[in-house]
């Protein structure tokens, strides 16, 4: 059922613009859902990380990818794409270039459309890469299909890098996450961007972990590119469909796929029927947009920001000042010290008793006759399971987060890792007035 026609207020070419964003990939199945129900059909499609995945199923047959995604992403789980955990931390002790392969990957996407060769696809369609060795954007549209797509979703250290065409090439997200412009350089001249809302977790996890720190600095650089983009788009007409950020779930957690898909389709459902096109320019928000609305207290920058893409801003709010840099030797500590916040979870996660893990599964089992749907015992069973895989991990875990202390305090001071450099003094010294 249309629930929209935009007729002549849009002008093509329209190209739909799919971001990165691992399990929340889901997000862009109910937008995609919604956009069926109305009159905008892509000329051409570009995608990153999982955003290409999603983007060559729609390129190959627009019609039917909606359905056949929102298949797809209900039944996958998060063993289906990363593996075991216990098998990530064997790869991570013997220190390889990859925590997994990328065969679960690979099954996804050949088990999600027939296509293999971008000649294959009905639309063309754009997987942005980025070339390993000169962190330059390698955008690929010909050629072989899957090996683009999973050069494509191919994150450092998490997935192997892909050789093709004599190039190293890894993820697309670290120089265009959400390829706005790589859109409009090849002509487009209405946008329709599915963001997967990375920023937003981003934020939300404002604690002190090692975690939650490198998913801010990738908050940080995503946003920026963002921001660039939308630059870059002066005179074309940007649709920002609204998606449930935050998502609620690690992005390597694929149990809440069915929940997300619903939610992204019924906000951009309602988003769709009530926008208003009146001439090039950007409608709707960025998932940025709205840390930039909530935040606490902002930087001039972003305060300035904010007033150009015409966000309300709360002026009794404090401006921070930009926060002063710091030495190498203080970087050092910052390192060593979050690589040793990898020791500890790792122990705390290997220290997890089988009476511990057995409890847990019978406090599962009694609970199994409440009134509840096929669909969430599926979901459920899924978050079970992955809590058990991940108390699996073994010591390896923990050997390898030591090296990364080591590795960490030599690379971040510059000294050898032969004897204490000027860092690792430091940090002793303040070991010392802490204890």
């Amino acid at each position: 059922m249309t629930v929209r026609k935009f007729g002549k207020s849009i002008k093509g070419p329209v190209a739909f613009v799919l971001a990165g964003g691992a399990s929340y990939g889901s997000i862009q199945v109910g937008m995609l859902r919604a956009l069926a129900g109305t009159d905008l059909r892509p000329d051409f499609v570009v995608g990153t990380s999982v955003g290409s995945l999603n983007g060559g199923v729609l390129a190959y047959d627009p019609a039917s990818a909606p359905d056949r995604l929102t298949e797809a992403w209900t039944k996958v789980t998060r063993d289906d794409i990363f593996g075991s955990v216990l098998k990530s931390a064997v790869a991570a002790a013997s220190l390889k270039g990859a925590l997994v392969s990328s065969d679960g990957l690979q099954k996804f996407l050949e088990a999600t459309t027939p296509a293999r060769d971008f000649s294959d696809l009905q639309i063309p369609h754009t997987a942005m890469t980025t070339d390993f060795d000169t962190g330059l954007p390698v955008p690929i549209s010909k050629g072989n299909l899957v090996t683009a797509l999973l050069a494509s979703s191919a994150i450092p250290g998490i997935f192997p890098i892909v050789n093709r065409d004599g190039q190293r090439l890894v993820d697309g997200g670290l120089v265009a996450n959400v390829p706005i412009g790589e859109a409009v350089s090849r002509g487009a001249k209405t946008v329709v961007v599915l963001d997967c809302g990375l920023t937003v977790l981003a934020q939300e996890m404002a604690d002190d972990s090692l975690i939650s720190r490198i998913n801010r600095l990738a908050a940080i650089m995503l946003s920026q590119q963002v921001r660039r983009d939308l630059e870059k788009a002066e005179g074309i007409t940007v649709l920002y469909l609204p998606g449930p950020w935050p998502a609620g779930v690690r992005p390597d957690n694929f149990s809440k796929s069915a929940e997300l898909i619903m939610k992204a389709e019924v906000m951009s459902k309602e988003w769709l029927a009530q926008v208003k096109i009146e001439g090039p320019g950007r409608y709707g928000f960025a998932p940025s947009d709205s840390l930039v609305a909530s935040s606490g207290s902002i930087t001039p920058a972003a305060a300035d920001l904010a007033k150009e893409a015409g966000i309300p801003i709360d002026e009794s709010k404090p401006v921070e000042e930009v926060a002063p840099g710091v030495d190498e030797g203080e970087a050092g500590s910052m390192v060593a010290k979050a690589g040793k916040q990898i020791v500890n979870a790792a122990k705390s996660v290997t220290t997890s008793s089988d009476d511990d893990k057995n409890k847990r599964d019978e406090d599962g089992t009694g609970k199994a006759n409440t009134e509840e749907s096929e669909k969430t015992k599926a979901i459920d069973a899924d978050d079970a399971a992955a809590d058990v895989s991940e108390a699996k991990s073994d010591s390896a875990v923990v050997n390898a987060g030591k090296q990364i202390v080591n590795k960490a305090k030599s690379v971040a001071t510059g000294s050898s890792e032969d004897g204490p450099s000027a860092g690792d003094k430091k940090d002793q010294k303040s070991k010392k007035s802490d204890g």
